[in-house]
């Protein structure tokens, strides 16, 4: 039976080759050679239409000839204007029509006046009248339109009696001289007996008629481009069209002829040979074809199949299978099957082997696999045990519906969305991606990511989802937290410069019209900054945001547009509105204190009421506008912070006005001594006031320890002076004394600090505050140190004199206290 099979599909095969191969280059020659055929019939046609109609402008030129004889004559120049009978009865123009087979004569003068006419019935030689249609052909055409020597009208025109070709020649001498006395027109019709005697040249029938009595549609298929249409008619004649057009270039007449289609017969039948031949030669290769497959490949297959099924029944397996002695493809493959039966127990065993290792794999993958039966059901045909460790859930929950289907632990919201993105893949036949929430056992909200794909039977029919689930909700909270940190400040939790700008275009529409913006900068950052550092200054940014949160809107939005400015974005907002904003902003600020700094903003405004005005020129302008404010607050503003920070230092230090009104007393009579000018006197005073403003960066336990610092802690105090020179330069009216600040601690022998300089390297203001300080402190005592005479401050001084102090300064500071100590002996006395 299987034998048979095998032999029948082998001939049918052979069989459906043959025909589909005959069928193929049936077809492929079929077109080629019978489009040929028919554009060989075509020209045919074309070829005998166009001859058709040379021989009907034969007759139309013949017409100009006999007019072109008549008209240059002197005889018919002078007629026209005498109308002499004798021209008449001489020539006898009736006797000349029937002679030159015309039916028409007419002569016409200037005034487009018929001054003479015959028409002539050829077949009886009766002399007929001028019809009037005729008479208006003549009178009212291009034939009297123009009657110069060289105009010539030929041609047809279609009247009541039929279609008559013409031809014309102004009337003029013997000698072709004018001027033009009118035109001298002959016709001819193109009766059915002359349509006959034209075709018979030619050996066609003709047809010749006016369009409006040809109802074929054939001919509105006529255009320039396409002047003659050929048409087959039936398998027999074809049949070919043209248009022939009047002396006006209008079409009036159709041309018409029937072929025989003598060559598309010949080639058709040339095709049933081929057809004849091609099955004969394709019955012969199918038939040897057969043979051959019989002999060397069906009846080795069937005696292979016989063995192999028996291989079941033998003791040996290999046994049952005879060698081929020929050495070609069966043979090997008789071979190959001992072998493989041979191996066969070893390859179940390494199936079992990948099978255990497969479900290890499944097992280890970040993910839980599954195969799905139906989305819209949603019941599990597989799914991995992973699927407990992201969702809380055991496996077997899911490959019941009735338990637990797993879009039901999908969060609600996101139902929709997943089968919409789903379905559409489906659909699509494309695999899909996507992130959703499920609640797990415990109530808790976790995202996922779903990697599927639909596995399709031939028809095209989903039969089920393979896919994998992945926990994906830390790289999702990650994902959340760049995005919320890509448009959010980090210090202060405002919106940054790009939300903000983003937020402009969208919110840029006439519907959110006026819209306000208040910009803000806080003032002294740059001061808090250089003396406590950036801690702090971030402490003031992190408040002032506070304060703008606090004062505006659910609906305003308030960012941070750069270091120390922030802007706030009011849609809806008239600019009275946020001035009131900007005062309840200022009120918060006064009453807000810093590490006990005062709190200050410049703010600005500007509004938009028009969508004629550009957002980014409303905020240039409520930039203009806040450092207006900016510049007016920033000297009060400013003092305000240094005076906070002179109560602080001497709230944590010795630094009391005290001991700077004592200090300045000494330093003012060191420089009346060597005789400083006013202003820098003026000078010498602001220094001794503001020399250790950098201390306010220094740990109180530092200032007022009663021990030997240690090193680190010397450190630190040796950094007050670069600490006070920057507070100093960041004011534009303390930045004169901030290099006297920074060297006051320099000594005359280049061992100070901070910049080693020495000698006159050092400001002499900042030498005379460096011994105001040291006399001082010696006279007074620190907590680390008990005060001493003034014996042994003139002693001290002496010995420090060109090593920290300058001599000369020393000097004279020796000789002011030895002056007062004598003045006060005077004065006890």
């Amino acid at each position: 039976m299987k034998s048979m099979t095998l032999r029948l599909r082998t001939l049918a095969v052979l069989g459906s080759l043959h025909i589909v191969l005959v069928l193929v280059i049936y077809m492929l020659f079929h077109t080629i050679m019978m489009n040929s055929v028919i554009q060989l019939e075509k020209q045919y046609v074309q070829e005998h239409i166009e001859r058709a109609i040379r021989l009907i402008e034969e007759e139309i030129y013949l017409m100009s000839m006999i007019a072109e004889d008549w008209a240059p004559w002197d005889d018919t120049y002078h007629f026209v204007n005498y109308l002499n009978q004798d021209y008449i009865t001489k020539n006898d123009p009736a006797a000349s029509l029937i002679n030159l087979q015309s039916n028409v004569m007419a002569i016409i003068n200037t005034s487009g006046e018929i001054v003479y006419a015959v028409n002539i019935d050829l077949v009886s030689g009766e002399q007929l009248s001028i019809s009037r249609d005729l008479k208006k052909q003549f009178e009212d055409s291009l034939l009297v339109s123009n009657f110069d020597s060289d105009f010539l009208v030929q041609g047809i025109i279609l009247i009541e009696e039929g279609i008559m070709v013409i031809g014309s020649h102004p009337i003029l001498t013997n000698d072709y001289q004018g001027p033009s006395r009118g035109n001298l027109v002959m016709g001819r019709f193109l009766d059915s007996e002359r349509v006959s005697l034209i075709g018979k040249k030619i050996n066609l029938d003709l047809l010749l008629l006016p369009l409006d009595q040809l109802q074929e549609e054939k001919f509105n298929l006529i255009s320039e481009d396409k002047p003659i249409l050929v048409k087959e008619l039936n398998n027999d004649f074809v049949s070919g069209h043209a248009v022939l057009k009047d002396i006006y270039n209008k079409p009036v007449v159709g041309l018409l002829i029937n072929l025989p289609r003598d060559i598309f017969n010949i080639g058709r039948d040339a095709m049933k040979y081929m057809l004849y031949s091609l099955i004969a030669v394709g019955l012969i290769f199918t038939f040897g074809a057969l043979l051959f497959l019989e002999k060397n490949v069906l009846s080795r297959l069937v005696s292979l199949s016989q063995a192999v099924s028996k291989i079941g029944d033998a003791s040996t397996s290999t046994e049952t299978l005879q060698s081929d002695e020929r050495f070609d493809e069966l043979s090997f493959v008789s071979h190959e099957i001992k072998n493989m039966l041979s191996k066969l127990h070893d390859s179940q065993q390494i199936v079992i082997e990948n099978e255990k290792r497969f479900r290890a794999l499944v097992t280890n993958v970040p993910g839980a696999i599954f195969r799905r039966a139906n989305y819209s059901h949603g019941t599990m045909e597989y799914m991995s045990d992973t699927i407990k460790e992201i969702s809380g859930y055991p496996t077997s929950d899911f490959f019941d519906f009735e338990v637990q289907a797993y879009p039901h632990i999908i969060y609600p919201e996101d139902r929709m969305r997943i089968d919409q993105v789903i379905q559409e893949h489906l659909f699509l036949k494309k695999p899909y991606t996507v992130r959703y929430r499920i609640k797990d056992i415990n109530g808790d909200i976790k995202w996922v990511q779903e990697n599927g794909q639909g596995v399709f039977d031939k028809g095209g029919k989903l039969q089920y989802i393979d896919g994998i689930i992945i926990d994906i909700n830390d790289s999702k909270q990650a994902e959340e937290k760049i995005r919320y940190m890509s448009f959010h400040d980090c210090l202060t939790g405002l919106y940054n410069r790009a939300y903000l700008e983003q937020e402009m275009q969208r919110l840029d529409t006439k519907r959110q019209l006026p819209i306000s913006i208040i910009m803000g900068d806080l003032n002294g950052l740059k001061l808090v900054n250089d003396t406590y550092g950036h801690c702090v200054g971030d402490e003031m940014l992190v408040s002032t945001a506070e304060i703008l949160k606090k004062t505006c809107r659910e609906e305003d939005i308030v960012a941070r547009w750069s270091g120390d400015e922030f802007v706030i974005l009011l849609p809806q907002t008239t600019k009275e509105e946020a001035s009131l904003m900007c005062k309840r902003i200022n009120n918060l600020c006064s009453n807000t204190y810093v590490r006990k700094l005062p709190f200050s903003i410049a703010l600005g405004v500007a509004s938009k009421k028009s969508m004629g005005k550009d957002l980014v020129e409303t905020i240039k302008e409520a930039e203009d506008n806040m450092y207006k404010h900016k510049l007016a607050e920033s000297r009060s503003t400013k003092s305000a912070v240094l005076n906070a920070l002179l109560k602080t230092l001497e709230e944590k230090s010795c630094e009391t006005e005290e001991h700077a009104r004592r200090m300045q007393e000494i330093a003012m009579k060191i420089g009346e001594k060597i005789n400083l000018p006013e202003t820098e006197l003026d000078r010498l005073t602001l220094l001794v006031y503001l020399h250790d403003i950098g201390k306010i960066t220094v740990p109180e336990e530092i200032l007022i320890k009663k021990k030997k610092l240690t090193e680190r802690e010397w450190e630190h105090i040796k950094k007050h002076p670069e600490t006070g020179y920057r507070i100093a330069r960041s004011m534009e009216e303390f930045a004169h004394v901030a290099e006297d600040i920074l060297s006051h601690h320099e000594h005359w022998d280049g061992s100070g600090y901070p910049q080693g300089l020495k000698g006159k390297e050092i400001p002499l203001l900042a030498r005379i505050a460096s011994i105001a300080d040291a006399y001082e402190v010696m006279t007074h005592g620190r907590p680390y140190k008990e005060p001493i005479s003034q014996q042994e401050v003139i002693a001290e001084l002496k010995r420090c004199a060109g090593t920290h102090f300058d001599p000369d300064l020393v000097e004279i500071l020796v000789s002011y206290i030895e002056e007062r100590k004598n003045e006060n002996v005077f004065r006890k006395r």
